[in-house]
């Protein structure tokens, strides 16, 4: 066996706890100090302890709601059918609302699990890209240079978002939800009730949400298509102050015809 067919081996039979001897009987390990099934057992233990607190730290709020015990469970079933293929694990836990959305029992207990599982992921992918975006381009010009636009410009100012910037839709009352979780109580949220926010995530890993109107994520969505004013919808175009008001956007570009 070479060693790339054993590491296959050994890789896979930290995952799979019922035929690591199958997988290993072609394998030799030369130990005097350990068992094999010791051995993997600890490597096992090691690895499902090392990707639930990668888990953890990407759902802390999810955790929260549902607690240790279950959560740790989840992430377990999670590991166990999405083993780590690279030594990188920078993207490793995306998609844990769909492990949640096969657990019927959570799900009655905390319908909106599976909505904020999205969110938090949705966060971490965009810190991710945080990390890893282009300068700003040439052709970017300040805010402070609106003001000195002529009157036939502005139809074509394009404002740029931030790149940390995204929408989110809930069916349940998520941001209440999470503001109450930070107060230490639940009890005056009303969790029936849509919300929708601009969510602006920061490179240091903080991020917060801006509980909006449903024309105000309208508005961002054309801006992140790159729209010119010209080309959206007037109704949407009634939230522009408000939104200029909270730092969403690192500049805005011309496109001219």
């Amino acid at each position: 066996m070479n060693l790339h067919s054993w590491q296959q081996c050994f890789s896979h039979s930290l995952y799979q706890r019922d035929d690591w001897q199958q997988q290993l009987t072609t394998c030799q390990l030369a130990s005097h100090q350990i068992a094999v099934e010791a051995g993997v057992q600890i490597y096992q233990n090691h690895l499902l302890v090392s990707l639930t607190e990668v888990l953890q730290a990407t759902y802390p709020y999810t955790r929260k709601m549902i607690g240790d015990a279950c959560f740790n469970a989840v992430a377990k079933r999670y590991i166990e059918e999405h083993p780590l293929t690279t030594g990188d694990i920078t993207h490793y836990g995306h998609g844990l609302e769909k492990t949640l959305a096969q657990i019927d029992t959570i799900l009655e207990a905390a319908p909106f699990i599976t909505e904020l599982a999205h969110l938090e992921c949705l966060i971490d992918q965009t810190l991710n890209r945080l990390h890893n975006t282009v300068p700003v381009s040439d052709d970017t010009l300040p805010l402070t240079h609106l003001a000195s636009l002529q009157d036939e410009q502005w139809p074509c100012v394009s404002l740029n978002l931030h790149h940390g910037i995204k929408t989110f839709y809930s069916h349940f009352a998520l941001f209440s939800l999470i503001d109450a979780v930070e107060q230490g109580g639940l009890e005056n949220v009303q969790l029936q009730q849509n919300e929708q926010a601009i969510i602006q995530v920061y490179p240091d890993g903080r991020w917060q949400a801006l509980r909006v109107s449903s024309r105000a994520i309208g508005l961002v969505e054309a801006f992140d298509q790159s729209l010119p004013l010209k080309s959206i919808d007037e109704s949407l175009l009634t939230e522009l102050d408000h939104l200029l008001a909270h730092n969403l956007f690192v500049g805005f570009t011309l496109k001219q015809d």
